[in-house]
């Protein structure tokens, strides 16, 4: 027995004598978000919403509150109240309300210094650094760290954020019964928060109440009022950092961020972290622009218009137009939906690929019917929407959209080679595939993104380079965006995926299509050159345009739709969409409204 007590003695005075960094830790700081030019755009918040403050911004009844609520005695004992210890013990011997023995400095010791583990040797270390820490420390200023660190439940931490939330004040202006009711959270968050439960939050402010006219800081009478005006909860949560400017954009920069910190919050939420993106805040205006002119109406069709630059996979900007229903949708990263004509200058490459050039010919009847044994499906009948029967070379095919050429030429390639090709260059589902089918030639399922990078693969002489939104993040940024060391640096992995000549040959093809073909309305003023594709479903259930501009090595994917696919009549002075109608249009105004603030200069 005298060998265990000589053992907690000594293992005691160890804790009291052995050095102990008693700083508090940070608040969690949002993560800066810039744009590629170092423009801040957006903030990346900590699911713990927590904002330190001094003394000074807490108002005096909140902390009279807090002590009557949790600590009575928390100016009288030094860290530790036996009165409070024996006054717990008794009540679970007897059966009674359980109470808490431990004091606010030992609250404060446990959640930042010690850990909820449930065992003997952590509760005797809490109360040792209970005891050191109230020497070292005001009473005033121990009270101030724990409101500041605290949880207050729907993630709030501290004080300060508790009060912005449930009330939209700041800490400072809290009335009593606002405070009382905020100090009655404390035990138990989750429960007893008026967010989760009013009835409870109400009980227990009432508790709280009391104890304040028990320890003489109020009057019966000033409870009474308090409690019969209860505050009103505005529970405005300041955890989403959404910008109006590129909402679609920030969401993807957002997941693949905490992706990446997913095993390390602490790196993410308190590293002061800056994340550098490819944003491109001059096209995101201009694409933004584009959308709100030429789709102005809420029922029109919904929209996705990303811009990437070529030469990196960088992409420059994105924007979604979704109905209501849909406003968490991102259907330019998500939405699978069937290209159309855009799939032909794939299939046009995979033809040069095997020895053929753009002079190649190739009947095109008005209509072409497939038989089963050719692409082992029910009979499948495909007509020409633009150019009529007759002959045409493979490059005035593109040109003119013609179906009865392209539709059995990837047939006659062979469906897997052509998918292969467009996969390769970054054509795909939300999986990277593309279907093949007897009807490929024609049309594959594909996200808006993965066009607009499959085309900035031919743009790129047939280099592939993966999307980018994140190029690097750097940590210890200050609030302003200064300092900071790089600690991620997005790589750059190019890959020659289609041979140049090949490449280059389809471009040319492309540049038929803007200049005479289906994709007039994206010609640009000035003669700026402009190649593209235009692409449209069945029943005009997706429109597509894809134009990419050397001056500014920029390829920019145009989709549009319904959700739920139905025909799209009657948008805009349009009898029917197609990608060369309201596609080619929004690329157009695009291409204005960015080069009305660049100048006509390359970025």
């Amino acid at each position: 027995m005298l060998a265990v007590l000589v053992t907690a003695v000594t293992f005691v005075g160890g804790l009291l004598a052995a050095p102990v960094d008693f700083t508090p830790p940070p608040a969690p700081r949002p993560a800066l978000v810039v744009d590629r030019h170092g423009t801040l755009f957006a903030e990346i918040r900590s699911p713990e919403q927590r904002e330190d403050v001094t003394t000074a911004q807490m108002a005096p009844v909140l902390r009279q509150a807090v002590v009557a609520a949790e600590d009575r005695r928390f100016y009288e004992h030094r860290g530790v109240d036996p009165t409070a210890i024996v006054r717990a013990a008794w009540a679970d011997l007897t059966g009674g309300d359980t109470q808490g023995g431990s004091t606010i400095t030992q609250q404060y010791v446990k959640k930042v210094f010690v850990g909820s583990q449930r065992t003997v040797l952590r509760k005797v270390r809490e109360a040792a650094l209970a005891i050191r820490l109230e020497r070292k420390l005001s009473k005033d200023e121990i009270l101030t760290r724990y409101l500041n660190i605290v949880p207050f439940g729907e993630g709030t931490y501290g004080v300060q954020a508790a009060s912005k939330f449930y009330f939209g004040l700041p800490a400072s202006a809290l009335n009593l019964s606002q405070a009382s009711m905020l100090a009655g959270i404390i035990p138990a968050p989750s429960r007893y928060n008026p967010v989760a439960n009013m009835a409870l939050a109400r009980d227990r402010q009432k508790y709280v109440l009391n104890g304040m006219v028990e320890s003489g800081d109020i009057t019966s009478e000033q409870a009474s009022d308090a409690y019969t005006n209860p505050p009103t909860i505005v529970a405005k949560s300041a955890a989403i950092s959404i910008p109006a400017l590129a909402p679609q954009y920030f969401a993807k920069v957002a997941q693949q961020v905490k992706a990446r910190y997913a095993d390390n919050q602490d790196t993410l939420y308190k590293g002061a972290l800056q994340v550098q993106t490819s944003l491109d805040l001059t096209w995101q205006e201009a694409l933004n622009k584009a959308v709100q002119d030429v789709l102005p109406k809420a029922d029109d069709p919904e929209a996705a218009v990303i811009a990437i630059d070529y030469t990196t996979g960088d992409v420059l900007g994105l924007v979604d137009k979704v109905d209501a229903d849909h406003a968490q949708f991102d259907p330019a990263t998500l939405a699978v939906r069937t290209s159309g004509s855009t799939i032909k200058p794939f299939t046009l490459a995979a033809a040069l690929e095997a020895g053929m050039t753009l002079d190649t010919t190739r009947h095109a009847p008005s209509s072409k019917t497939y038989s089963v044994a050719e692409c082992g499906s029910p009979q499948y009948v495909i007509h020409n929407d633009e150019g009529g029967s007759g002959t045409y070379t493979l490059e005035r095919a593109l040109a003119r959209s013609v179906n009865t050429v392209y539709g059995p030429l990837a047939v006659e390639l062979g469906t897997t080679k052509v998918a292969a090709l467009a996969e390769a260059a970054g054509l795909g589902n939300t999986e990277g595939k593309v279907n093949t089918n007897c009807a490929m030639g024609l049309g594959a399922d594909i996200t808006p993104l993965s066009e607009a990078v499959g085309y900035a693969t031919l743009a790129n002489g047939g280099v592939y380079n993966p999307p980018r939104f994140v190029t690097g993040i750097k940590a210890g940024v200050s609030t302003s965006g200064e300092g900071g060391s790089t600690i991620y640096t997005a790589p750059s992995r190019p890959k020659q995926v289609v041979p140049t000549s090949v490449a280059n040959d389809v471009v040319r093809a492309m540049g038929d299509v803007v200049r005479y073909g289906t994709g007039t309305r994206a010609q640009q003023p000035g003669g700026l050159e402009v190649f593209g594709k235009t692409g449209t479903t069945d029943d005009n259930t997706d429109a597509w345009f894809t134009g990419c501009v050397p001056s500014y090595h920029v390829c920019v994917t145009t989709w549009m739709g319904y959700d739920s696919p139905r025909p799209m009549r009657n948008v805009e002075g349009f009898g029917e969409v197609q990608g060369g109608t309201l596609p080619a249009k929004i690329f157009a105004a695009a291409m204005d409204a960015y080069r009305s603030v660049a100048g006509g200069s390359a970025p």
